[in-house]
């Protein structure tokens, strides 16, 4: 079996709202390598502090591709597309991958005349998104876009809220990949008939450095340059995907927070209070024309949250005084994607102990029961308990 290499183009620095104050290069570095992760993003890269700072920080190494401490990182932001179509309010969230600082810069001078980039690390661009793509094309065809988390209520591309029925025909050729987002998996986006046109990407959205890698796509050798990356994503070459269980995501049924009601059944009123329900990515994905060929046949990898895991380092192995101790702890034992996704049940055994190496694989082999998520309320994920 070909090696599995993991990345992560999809993060947040200290610039973004609601983030942490220790996101940055040198700490995504660093908490890369503990995690496993060949290439990561920088995040953010559209704000004005911190484009000053990756350029302290980074060294180019070829072709789009730069360096910290030994970890290869891409230039990324995340942008909030919020605009006005057909009297309907669109908010679309899109990640943007460019090939050098250069065009970095070139993106800004065009992108400030439509919102702040120095409000959020994720900036509001008052823009279609088609224009956006054309806009950003036109600066170079090199960078990569990839419409976030596409079933996503609020800020997903297809989501019922405020996204689109279909993808706009405009942009179908300037974009490279989709993003799964939490709450779905590549089974699901392949049963849509626009999205099963494209690559499938699962990135982290990671808003603290710990959180790195919580979602990553698999490759099978490094990518040395965005071009070959590029290529990668538009031949649909990736190797796969580590996932959340899509029922975890906070968006997965469709539902009522108020009144404590969910259903995998196409109803659009809630029947406690008759309110509407907000629609999950499951009946979302249901409601719109169908892929005739939905078989997605790429490796999914799943995996539960990462403090699930010292929680059961914690209480299966060593009694930390705190929830990060153990987190460090374990990953000195064997990094994060290797503990998570492809390490055998002997080496698990040998690095932490029987009883979590089998903790581990029943995750792995989807031994688990669950609490869908809907309505902004996260599901409950757990391993199966011991017979």
């Amino acid at each position: 079996m070909p090696e599995m290499k993991f990345i992560d183009l999809h993060v947040h620095t200290k610039y973004s709202l609601a983030s942490s104050k220790r996101g940055g290069i040198k700490t995504f570095a660093d908490m890369a390598k503990r995690k496993g992760l060949c290439l990561i993003g920088t995040g953010d890269i559209l704000h004005g502090k911190y484009l000053q700072e990756a350029e302290e920080d980074l060294h180019e190494e070829k072709n789009g591709i730069y360096s910290h401490c030994g970890i290869d990182f891409l230039l990324t932001s995340e942008v909030s597309l919020i605009y006005r179509e057909k009297e309907k309010c669109k908010k679309i969230h899109i990640l943007t991958i460019f090939p050098h600082f250069e065009e970095v810069k070139k993106a800004r001078e065009i992108l400030k005349k439509y919102g702040k980039l120095e409000s959020d690390g994720r900036p509001i661009i008052k823009m279609n998104v088609t224009e956006y793509a054309e806009r950003m094309k036109n600066v170079s065809d090199e960078i990569i876009l990839i419409p976030a988390h596409i079933w996503t209520p609020h800020f997903g591309l297809m989501g019922y809220k405020s996204g689109y029925e279909s993808i706009p025909e405009k942009l179908k050729d300037k974009i490279s990949a989709l993003e799964t987002g939490l709450s779905s998996d590549p089974f699901m986006c392949a049963k849509n008939k626009d999205s099963s046109k494209f690559s499938f990407v699962s990135f982290s959205d990671a808003h603290s450095p710990e959180l790195l890698g919580r979602e990553a796509t698999i490759i099978e050798k490094k990518i040395k340059s965005i071009n070959e990356l590029k290529n990668l994503l538009e031949n649909k070459k990736t190797a796969g995907t580590v996932e959340f269980f899509p029922q975890e995501g906070k968006y997965f049924l469709s539902g009522h927070r108020q009144c404590s009601y969910k259903t995998d059944k196409p109803k659009k009123e809630c029947p406690v209070c008759g309110k509407n329900l907000t629609e999950g990515v499951m009946n979302r994905i249901n409601s719109l024309e169908m892929s005739e060929n939905p078989d997605y046949k790429k490796r999914v990898i799943y995996v539960l949250p990462i403090k699930d895991y010292v929680y059961e380092f914690r209480k299966r192995i060593e009694k930390c005084s705190s929830a990060n101790e153990a987190f460090m702890n374990m990953l000195e034992r064997m990094d994060e994607m290797t503990m998570k996704a492809s390490s055998s049940k002997k080496d698990l055994t040998v690095a932490y102990n029987e009883s979590f190496a089998d903790f581990v694989m029943k995750v792995r082999d989807k031994k688990v029961v669950f609490e869908e998520g809907y309505d902004g309320v996260y599901g409950k994920i757990k391993a199966m308990e011991e017979k």
